[in-house]
């Protein structure tokens, strides 16, 4: 730990380097902080959604806050909710957690440097259980977070979202993908 310290603050290591690995940090410090400290509010605001499941249509009562929804092009990091934080918490020691968190973490970061470094909108999405992709002609894709196992969505509203995961973030295909 001692080392990674000083290398952010060498001053021989190049400044590209030394920027992303801080904005990488204070990533860390505030998902930590986030999670540590979140407080639950209790909306009541509700809507139909549409939920597609396999190849049914099914129609639930979601909360709105449950629900993140876009119709912009952007890269959405999947990250744990507050209860999966949790079950974490219970389920691995101390240390494989923090583990387990730093990866989390620190994976959709270097990619989000990287996709801020070319002007391309990226988001993080916690505790929204559904999502909802709205595309141009007005259709919507749907997804239940937790049904993904990856944790990255390449969306474009002309095109089908892409599904992959953040440790095989490739620059190459997604300015590719987002080229206009």
């Amino acid at each position: 730990m001692i080392d990674i310290i000083k290398n952010i603050f060498c001053k021989k290591c190049n400044k590209e380097n030394r920027f992303y690995m801080n904005r990488t940090l204070l990533q860390l410090l505030l998902f930590m902080l986030l999670f540590g400290c979140s407080s639950k509010s209790n909306t009541n605001q509700t809507e139909n959604v549409s939920i597609i499941d396999s190849d049914t249509l099914t129609i639930s009562q979601t909360q709105e806050n449950e629900l993140y929804r876009t119709s912009a092009s952007c890269v959405v990091f999947l990250m744990p909710s507050d209860k999966e934080i949790e079950d974490m918490k219970k389920e691995y020691s101390e240390e494989d957690y923090n583990e387990i968190i730093a990866d989390i973490v620190w994976y959709p970061g270097i990619a989000g440097g990287i996709l801020d470094s070319f002007n391309i909108q990226n988001e993080y999405v916690t505790n929204q259980l559904r999502l909802r992709f709205i595309l141009s002609n007005g259709d919507s894709i749907e997804y239940n977070k937790s049904d993904l196992e990856e944790n990255m969505i390449l969306f474009r509203n002309d095109t089908l979202p892409i599904l992959s995961t953040s440790i095989f973030f490739n620059r190459d295909f997604t300015l590719e993908f987002f080229k206009r």
